[in-house]
């Protein structure tokens, strides 16, 4: 900066101005030199600028330096800066106490926003219902649904409003519905359209996702008849969250009926759905069991065969590991057959490849099994499959031939 700066760190002719030293604090700030800054600072509290009524002295560049700081995440450094201008004498206003719960609510640090609103609270008795919908939807968005009821209320207190913003109203439903605590989304939902306040697409979708979570399609089902009797396009989300929901207490017929109606409505079925409904299906009455060991799976995949559903090969391979691992040779010769009937990706085995303790697991099957083509034909899968097979590999081969007498 081109001012002449005394030994003493003051600048000559500039004593009675504290604009000039306002304006370098500020630049310091902006670059991070904390300690120039600091320096400055030290200087304008030591020429007596501060608080003295100055209109172009207020904090309102203060303010700017905090929300720009807060935008880059520097939170330590805020605090640093506001302690030391609380401790130089400086008033940290409610403007700049504002500033900092928005910079806290925007950085997911909900506990630090709350100190910042209570300070307001306890400086000036009172805080705008921004400041609390900011300090409520940092704790709704960590998942501290308790603590983002509990401010609400306090809000509710002290605004004497009635109803909250729509955005307050998203936070809590959908931070309950992501816990699956569907009675406190449910509650909230109501609440909100008692206000007048219309829900979004993604809302429902929460009551539906929380009713698929706790394995409740019947008001899965609620829910999605609510939103297409109010006319408004159910999506694709809302039929997949259903079928979900029945897939995760086990109603296979539930799961085949609402598949139809998705599939009638040219609802793409994508393979993230199928390994998700897989996945239901194993984790039933939270006891998860072998994905191969669960009939419903079984019966799935034979649906999904029959209506030329094309699933993504990594659900085929970890469905043929755990056949593998089983000793399950039927259905892991059926995952087989199934990923070569598959055009493009699926035709080449060289893209199957499973760790090779999962091959000797079916040649040793075969081996029991005196069934030495079986044994061969996974033998030979190790080779397409890059891998080279260990003495074990060949040891359950020669005793699949041996058993039947073969030289």
């Amino acid at each position: 900066f081109f001012f002449p700066i005394t030994k003493e760190g003051t600048i000559p002719g500039f004593d009675e101005d504290g604009i000039v030293y306002d304006t370098l604090i500020k630049a310091y700030a902006r670059i991070s030199n904390w300690a120039k800054a600091e320096h400055w600072l030290d200087v304008l509290v030591a020429k007596k600028f501060m608080n003295t009524g100055d209109s172009r002295l207020n904090s309102t560049n203060y303010v700017s330096l905090i929300q720009a700081h807060a935008k880059e995440g520097k939170m330590e450094e805020l605090e640093r800066w506001l302690t030391y201008l609380d401790k130089s004498g400086w008033r940290i206003d409610e403007r700049e106490c504002v500033a900092m719960v928005h910079a806290y609510a925007h950085a997911q640090q909900p506990e630090s926003a709350e100190r910042w609103l209570s300070r307001i609270i306890k400086s000036y008795g009172r805080a705008s219902k921004e400041v609390y919908s900011a300090v409520i939807i940092a704790y709704a968005k960590e998942g501290q649904v308790k603590e983002a009821i509990e401010w609400s209320e306090k809000m509710r207190n002290e605004t004497q409003r009635k109803a909250f913003a729509s955005c307050v109203y998203s936070a809590i439903i959908s931070a309950s519905a992501k816990k699956g605590d569907r009675e406190t989304a449910e509650k909230w939902f109501k609440e909100m359209c008692t206000h007048g306040i219309k829900p979004s697409v993604s809302l429902v979708t929460s009551m539906i996702s929380a009713c698929a979570t706790n394995g409740d399609p019947v008001n899965a089902v609620k829910w999605l008849n609510k939103t297409v009797s109010t006319k408004d396009n159910p999506g694709d989300t809302f039929n997949k969250h259903v079928v979900l929901a029945f897939a995760r207490v086990g109603d296979m017929d539930g799961v085949r009926r609402w598949l139809r109606t998705m599939m009638s409505a040219e609802i793409q079925m994508e393979g993230h759905l199928c390994t998700s409904i897989l996945s239901a299906f194993s984790s039933r009455g939270n006891k998860t069991q072998n994905i191969s060991e669960c009939e419903h799976v079984r019966a799935f995949l034979k649906e999904m065969r029959l209506a030329k559903i094309q699933l993504p090969m990594s659900l085929w391979t970890n469905l043929l590991y755990s056949f593998a691992e089983s000793g399950d040779l039927e259905e892991a010769k059926e995952v087989m057959l199934a990923l070569r009937e598959y055009p493009g990706c699926y035709t080449d085995v060289k893209l199957i490849r499973l760790p090779r303790k999962c091959y000797n697991n079916l040649i040793n099957t075969c081996a029991r099994a005196r069934d030495y083509q079986k044994a061969e034909f996974w033998f030979d899968s190790i080779q397409k499959a890059e891998l080279d097979p260990d003495s074990y590999s060949y040891n359950c081969v020669i005793n699949a031939c041996a058993r039947v007498r073969i030289h």
